[in-house]
C-alpha cells in the first residue's frame, strides 16, 4: 500500500515537471518568435504629403471641426485666407481701379458733351436743310421767270430780224430801179446787222436761263460768289462736324469698354488678394495643422499638410542577404500588425541598396521619432512596394499612413530586416 502511494507521488511530480517543462519551451518559442519575427520598425505605409499655402498674406480662417487626421475629399473647401492692411497688393489694386473709375467718368462726361453737341448740330441741321429747300423753290420759279422773259426776247428779237430782212430785200429792189439811195439802203443793212445780233444775243440769254433752271432744280447757284447756296453749304459743314462728333463719341465707347474690361480683371484680381479659398487638391487627410485660425501668413506660407490616400505604398528594409528575393516585380504579401492582421497583396517596385540614413523629403511621410533616432550597422535594401488595398482601408484613420507593417514573400517566409525603415542614400 505505501508502495503504491509513493509510486503515485513520484507520478505525479514527473507529470508537473514535465508540465513545467512544457510550459518552458512555450515561454521560449514565443521569445525566440518574438525576437526573430519582422518588427514594427522593419516597414510601414508611407505616402505623399502636400502641403497647401496661402496663396495670398493675410489671416487664415479655417472650416470649424477641421483637425488632425480628419478625412476630406477633393475640392472640399478647408478654409481660406483673409487679406488685410499688411497686404500691399490690396492698395496698389484698391489704387488702380479707382484710377479706372475716374477715366471711365472723365470719358462718360465727355460722350454726354459730345451728345448735346449733336443734338445741337442736328438741330441747326434740319433747319438748314429746310431753308436749303426754300432757297431751291424759289431758285427754280426765279429761273424759270427769267427762261421765259429770255424766250419773250428770242422772240420779240427773231421778229425784228424778220422785219429788217423783208426791209434790206424791199430797199434792196428800189435801190435797183433808182428809188432810193444807196446811203438809204446801207442804213437798212445796218438795221439788219444789228437786228442779227440782238436775236443772237437773245438766242445766248435763252441757253444761258435754261442752263441756270437746271442748276437750279440741282441746288447749284450759277449768279452770285457762291456756287451753292448758303443753307446747303452750312449743312454740308454740319454734317461733316456731326461725323466727326460721332466718330469721337465710337472712340470714347471703345476706350470705355476698354477700361472696365480692365478694371473687371483688376476687381477679379483684388476679390482674390481679399480673400483665397483653402481647397484640398486631393482625396485623403489632414496630416498636420501648420496655421491655426487667425493666424498670420505670408504668401506661400504653410497651412495645412495634406496625405494623399490615394497614392500610398509601403517602404521596406531589408538586409542585403534578403533583397535578392525583393527584385523589381516580386509579389508579397503586406500584413498589419494591428486590426487583426489584415493582409493585402503587393509587388516590389524598385529596390535601393545603400548605408547609413538620410533624412526623408519633406513630400512624404516620415517614420516614428523612436525610429529616427536609430542608427543603421549595415548595409541595407530599400524597397518600394506597390499594395493593392482593400475596401476596409478607406475608412482607416489617417489611411493607415505611417503604421508598422510585415513584408512577406508570397511563399510567406518571413525575412529579416534591418532595424531602421529611413531611406538609405545609394
Amino acid at each position: 500500500m505505501l508502495n503504491t502511494w509513493r509510486e503515485r507521488l513520484q507520478s505525479r511530480k514527473g507529470g508537473v515537471m514535465l508540465a513545467c517543462g512544457a510550459v518552458t519551451c512555450i515561454v521560449a518559442g514565443t521569445l525566440v518568435y518574438r525576437e526573430t519575427r519582422q518588427i514594427t520598425t522593419q516597414a510601414f505605409i508611407n505616402a505623399p504629403v502636400i502641403t497647401l499655402r496661402a496663396p495670398i498674406p493675410g489671416r487664415t480662417q479655417l472650416e470649424d471641426g477641421l483637425r488632425v487626421g480628419r478625412r476630406i475629399a477633393k475640392g472640399e473647401q478647408l478654409g481660406a485666407v483673409v487679406g488685410d492692411t499688411e497686404n500691399p497688393r490690396i492698395s496698389e489694386l484698391t489704387g488702380n481701379i479707382a484710377e479706372l473709375v475716374s477715366q471711365r467718368a472723365a470719358r462718360q462726361a465727355e460722350i454726354e458733351a459730345i451728345d448735346v453737341q449733336l443734338a445741337h448740330r442736328r438741330k441747326e441741321m434740319a433747319e438748314q436743310q429746310q431753308r436749303a429747300s426754300v432757297q431751291q423753290t424759289v431758285d427754280v420759279q426765279g429761273a424759270r421767270a427769267s427762261l421765259a422773259l429770255a424766250v419773250a426776247e428770242f422772240e420779240r428779237a427773231n421778229t425784228a430780224l424778220g422785219e429788217s430782212r423783208s426791209k434790206v430785200e424791199r430797199y434792196d429792189s428800189l435801190r435797183t430801179s433808182g428809188f432810193i439811195s444807196v446811203a438809204a439802203y446801207d442804213t437798212a443793212k445796218a438795221e439788219e446787222d444789228m437786228a442779227r445780233a440782238a436775236q443772237r444775243a437773245s438766242k445766248e440769254a435763252v441757253q444761258r436761263a435754261e442752263t441756270v433752271l437746271t442748276g437750279a432744280r440741282q441746288g447749284v447757284q450759277l449768279d452770285g460768289s457762291r456756287g451753292l447756296p448758303y443753307a446747303v453749304t452750312r449743312s454740308q459743314e454740319i454734317a461733316q462736324s456731326i461725323a466727326d462728333l460721332t466718330a469721337r463719341k465710337g472712340q470714347l465707347d471703345m476706350q470705355i469698354q476698354a477700361i472696365v474690361a480692365e478694371a473687371a480683371v483688376l476687381q477679379r484680381e483684388l476679390d482674390k488678394q481679399t480673400s483665397a479659398r483653402l481647397t484640398s487638391p486631393v482625396q485623403g487627410a489632414i496630416w498636420s495643422i501648420d496655421a491655426n485660425s487667425g493666424n498670420a501668413v505670408t504668401r506661400q506660407g504653410a497651412v495645412l499638410q495634406l496625405v494623399n490616400c490615394e497614392d500610398r505604398w509601403v517602404e521596406a528594409f531589408f538586409s542585403e542577404k534578403d533583397a535578392a528575393r525583393m527584385a523589381a516585380g516580386t509579389r508579397v504579401k503586406v500584413r498589419s500588425y494591428y486590426d487583426a492582421g489584415h493582409e493585402w497583396d503587393g509587388e516590389v517596385i524598385s529596390v535601393r541598396y545603400g548605408t547609413g540614413r538620410v533624412t526623408v523629403g519633406q513630400y512624404v511621410v516620415d517614420p516614428p521619432p523612436e525610429v529616427m533616432r536609430r542608427q543603421l550597422p549595415v548595409r541595407v535594401a530599400t524597397a518600394r512596394i506597390q499594395v493593392e488595398w482593400g475596401p476596409e482601408e478607406r475608412s482607416a484613420p489617417l489611411c493607415n499612413v505611417g503604421r508598422s507593417v510585415e513584408v512577406l514573400p508570397s511563399d510567406g517566409t518571413r525575412t529579416s530586416a534591418s532595424l531602421d525603415p529611413r531611406p538609405t542614400t545609394p
